[in-house]
């Protein structure tokens, strides 16, 4: 689903790329997180930015009509 819409995710945004846990978990802020996180790129960015791996930061409260985010349900067995 690259390239259709900025994804937001769980974590706050930090630009010390050691603070993000390892372990696949979400890093938040204690308090508020102003800043949070938009991946995956979308059809207004350019090629390179088009990918699963690239961050960006934005702020939480601005709404753009790029960005959205993506349901996920895990099913039990």
């Amino acid at each position: 689903m690259h390239g259709n819409a900025w994804e937001w995710v769980e974590d706050c945004w930090t630009s010390n790329a050691l603070d993000i846990p390892t372990d696949g978990s979400a890093f938040p802020r204690p308090g508020s997180c102003e800043m949070g996180v938009m991946r995956g790129g979308s059809f207004a960015a350019a090629a390179q930015r088009v990918r699963s791996a690239i961050r960006i930061p934005n702020m939480t409260a601005r709404h753009q009509y790029n960005a959205g985010f993506r349901v996920a349900l895990s099913l039990d067995d």
